[in-house]
């Protein structure tokens, strides 16, 4: 992701992400904030944790530029917005690597383009369906069902089908899009086949 010279140069922002990780009250209240300013009473209430706690958490967010206070209302800093974004992103991502961790364990991602990860967040409504013995073909029924029901499709097409292609065609509408993500292999036989 970064070059050594590059990785030096950011420490600092490692330290915060650390910094930041280390410790169940400052993350949340980094996240409360991303929504609207807060007072001590309102992270009472939300966070039914005692004021010396919560005061501590964010007196540690303030030193480090993440926070601001504005009388007696706490609100992010820019750094905090940018951090509270990211932190929100990586919540997200492990949300979902936990939703679906047998997905996630048993299926190779190396052909995903790297590009794709960004927008992990679309599959925070996903479901792993997975055929077994006494259902095939239950995978392909659900993927079935899905592709009656949608416009615009983003698919990633890990093999090729002409059958299968067949059916994600027949769903599209006019003026429908659908972009495929695939490998090497699968698009070479794309432009062989009859498509």
């Amino acid at each position: 992701m970064f070059d050594k010279e590059d990785s030096r140069n950011r420490y600092d922002d490692f330290i915060t992400v650390r910094f930041l990780l280390a410790s169940k009250m400052r993350p949340l209240l980094l996240l409360l904030l991303s929504d609207m300013a807060y007072d001590l009473n309102d992270f009472r209430e939300e966070l039914d944790k005692p004021s010396a706690s919560i005061l501590h958490g964010l007196k540690e967010l303030e030193r480090i530029n993440l926070i601001k206070k504005n009388f007696k209302r706490y609100s992010l800093s820019s750094k905090g917005v940018l951090c509270s974004a990211s932190l929100k992103k990586l919540f997200m991502d492990l949300y979902i690597f936990e939703i679906n961790r047998d997905f996630w364990l048993n299926h190779s991602i190396e052909s995903i383009p790297s590009d794709s990860f960004r927008n992990t967040y679309l599959l925070k409504d996903s479901v792993f369906v997975e055929s077994d013995e006494h259902n095939l073909s239950k995978s392909f029924t659900k993927y079935l069902e899905l592709l009656s029901n949608c416009g615009n499709m983003e698919i990633i097409l890990p093999i090729f089908l002409e059958e299968h292609l067949e059916i994600i065609l027949e769903n599209l509408e006019n003026g429908d899009n659908l972009l495929l993500i695939t490998n090497d292999e699968v698009l070479t036989s794309l432009r062989n086949s009859k498509y």
